[in-house]
């Protein structure tokens, strides 16, 4: 079989690039089916796709779940203290804290209506 510009098959052919302009397609089947060979080689071809897809999703997954878990590990024993903290303070009444609460009202008042006038 001589080669003319387009490679050539049973049931299919790639076009020129003339010609794959004209059509805007890449791949023309003549009707025919694909013989058993072809579909078995495919059949296997997407199983080992949908495999590999498999393994790397599964990776993927576990790595996430390792990533995750070292986060979590270490917010919990970085927040520990602080929560520790917190316990302490919430069973002390603010007294007996060392705090000094100072209480008291207040009222906002706009620098157009001080008293003095004066802007500070």
């Amino acid at each position: 079989m001589a080669y003319n510009g387009a490679w050539q098959c049973s049931h299919a052919r790639l076009l020129t690039t003339t010609e794959m302009q004209e059509q805007g397609r890449y791949l023309i089947f003549d009707g025919k089916p694909p013989g058993p060979l072809a579909r078995l080689l495919t059949a296997f071809a997407a199983m080992a796709l949908a495999a590999i897809g498999l393994v790397f999703g599964v990776f993927f997954f576990l790595a996430f779940l390792v990533v995750a878990c070292v986060v979590a590990a270490v917010l919990w024993f970085r927040l520990k203290p602080l929560r520790q903290h917190m316990r302490e303070a919430a069973s002390q009444p603010a007294g007996e804290a060392g705090e000094s609460i100072i209480e008291g009202e207040f009222t906002v008042v706009d620098e157009a209506r001080r008293p003095n006038g004066t802007g500070s």
